[in-house]
Formats: structure tokens, C-alpha cells, sequence
């Protein structure tokens, strides 16, 4: 899979054109030779050349960066027969904000993983390169234990972190201890099946075509935008049927994943706060109320919830 810096190239817009081609809240997403608009209304084909958008206005380029690595910071392990240490990490990236810290073991039944920092978030858990689930009791947020290994297998574990961000007021990663709830005033026209594996939370229902379906699910903040002004969120979507908002204190709120939504690629939205504001409550939901024509499955996944400041706050 190769990453890139992407370039936007706007060319010959004729007298009385718009001189906007992404409409308001669109996000560009590129992968390999694919691009596409998230939460924004806008057209897009693809050429040889790359994705071409508004009428042959809007070129998009793709520079590929070479990945980079280095020691990463240490993490407290601790072994089946009662011993502890701090091991390092390595730290792989190709930008600052999508950083792996890879943290490799081996020599032990079981791992007890803890003392990462607080704005890494768990990825995955691999014994010789192949998934392994980690223990029911682990909370990703702070700890990952894993169980039930040979001595002679390698277990890597993966967080993913943006180092413009490290200090969090708030995580949601696990979504495992904190209540979740439907929303108080706006119950929802369905019940959807909510799954929450210890790392991922998953909305998903069958939607029929014609009716108005929605379900908003809520859980307590209560943190100001002035000491974490901005919020970010790992999710997907197979159907357009995402939204996430917060709601303030005072009334009110902000969106940070519009209504309907959807991509098929893990999407990191981060959305700076308006301030002097008290974040109330975040809520994650599903609606079909961009394609009312919908039949069948529609499911939100979302990885993590982080309210956040720089380092230079």
C-alpha cells in the first residue's frame, strides 16, 4: 500500500465559474490511484494521469514519501513468570500525523502491555504476523494483555498516534468502560445491533427503502474547548449512513462526521472546536437521510474518539 502527498492543481476557471471545487466540509481521500470526496458534494473521474475533478479544474498529483523509522518510546512489559520491563518501541511513518509504534516481544506465554502513552491508540495484535485477539480484560485505553503463547512466538503490538496532538483530556478507544446511551430527546426510529469488541464499536442495521431511519448514540464529556480544542475520529463506513456530532453545555453543538457519510477506508477526522465552550456529550449514529432509496446493511465502525491540544497550547 503506498502513501503520498497529494497536490491540488486548479486550472482555467472561465469568468462567472465558482471558484470553489470541494463543497463545504468535503474531504479528499487518496489511496493508490483512487480519490474520493468524504461528507462534501462534488464530481470526480480518473485518468491515466490521475483523478481529475470539476470539469477538468481539479488535478490531483501524487508525490509517494519513503517510510521512515526510528527507536520509539519505551512501554512497561510484563512477563508469565512475574517480571516486569520497559521495552522500546519503534516508530515507523511517512508523515508526523499517522505514526505505528511497533512494539516487539518474544520469550513469553503472555504479555502484559502498559505505560504507553495516553494519545496512542491500539491498531492491532499479530503472533508470527498472524491476528491474535488480545485477553477479555484488557482495556486498550491504558493496558493490552495477551495470552496463551509459546515461548519461541514473536508478538508485535501496533498503536497509531499523531504527534501534533499528544496531550488528551479525553479517550475513547476500548469502549468498554464508559456508559453509552441513545440520545435523550431524539430516541431513534430503529434499534440498530451495536457490537463493541474491546477496540472497534459497530452500528449496523437493514435499512428499508422509503423510511425516514435514524439512531443517535450518546455518551458524557464534559470537558472545555479552551483546554482541548479539537476532537479526533477514526471511522468507516460501507453505506452512507455515518454522522458524529458533539453537543455543548450551553446548546448547540458541532459536527465532525456529516450527515451521511460514508467511505469504505478508515477515514481520521480531526475538527477544531469553536471556544468558551463545554463539551456535553459526543454522539456516533447512523441516519439514511442522504439516500432514503437504501436497502439492506448499513454499518458504521469507529476505532477511537480522542479530545485533544497541541503541544504549543
Amino acid at each position: 500500500m503506498m502513501r503520498g502527498f497529494f497536490f491540488l492543481f486548479v486550472v482555467g476557471l472561465a469568468p462567472g465559474e465558482p471558484d470553489h471545487l470541494v463543497g463545504k466540509g468535503a474531504q479528499l481521500q487518496c489511496l493508490d490511484n483512487e480519490c474520493d470526496f468524504i461528507g462534501g458534494q462534488a464530481q470526480g473521474r480518473r485518468t491515466r494521469q490521475g483523478p481529475v475533478f470539476g470539469n477538468g479544474k481539479l488535478y490531483v498529483f501524487k508525490y509517494p514519501l519513503s517510510a521512515h523509522e526510528e527507536p520509539g518510546l519505551p512501554v512497561s512489559v510484563g512477563f508469565a513468570n512475574g517480571t516486569s520491563a520497559d521495552v522500546e518501541t519503534e516508530f515507523v511513518y511517512m508523515v508526523d500525523n499517522e505514526i505505528n509504534a511497533t512494539l516487539t516481544v518474544s520469550g513469553s506465554t503472555s504479555y502484559n502491555i502498559s505505560d504507553f502513552p495516553n494519545h496512542w491508540t491500539f491498531l492491532d495484535s499479530r503472533v508470527n504476523d498472524s491476528p491474535k485477539r488480545f485477553d477479555n480484560s484488557s482495556d486498550v485505553n491504558s493496558f493490552v494483555y495477551i495470552t496463551g503463547l509459546e515461548e519461541d512466538d514473536i508478538l508485535t503490538v501496533k498503536w497509531l498516534f499523531n504527534r501534533h496532538y499528544p496531550i488528551v483530556g479525553w479517550k475513547e478507544d476500548s469502549f468498554k468502560r464508559r456508559e453509552w446511551r441513545p440520545h435523550e430527546l431524539f430516541g431513534g426510529t430503529m434499534t440498530p445491533n451495536i457490537i463493541k469488541d474491546g477496540d472497534i464499536m459497530s452500528l449496523s442495521y437493514s435499512f428499508t427503502p422509503g423510511t425516514y431511519w435514524y439512531y443517535y448514540y450518546t455518551t458524557s464529556v464534559g470537558l472545555s474547548t479552551d483546554d482541548y480544542p479539537y476532537i479526533i475520529m477514526r471511522w468507516r463506513a460501507d453505506n452512507p449512513v455515518a454522522v458524529a456530532s458533539v453537543y455543548f453545555e450551553a446548546g448547540g453543538g458541532e459536527g465532525i462526521v456529516p450527515l451521511g457519510s460514508q467511505s469504505s477506508r478508515w477515514i481520521t477526522t480531526i475538527v477544531q472546536l469553536p471556544s468558551n465552550a463545554v463539551v456535553n456529550t459526543v454522539m456516533i449514529g447512523l441516519s439514511n437521510v442522504k439516500d432514503m432509496d437504501l436497502s439492506g446493511m448499513g454499518t458504521l465502525e469507529v476505532d477511537y474518539v480522542l479530545f485533544v491540544r497541541g503541544s504549543d497550547l
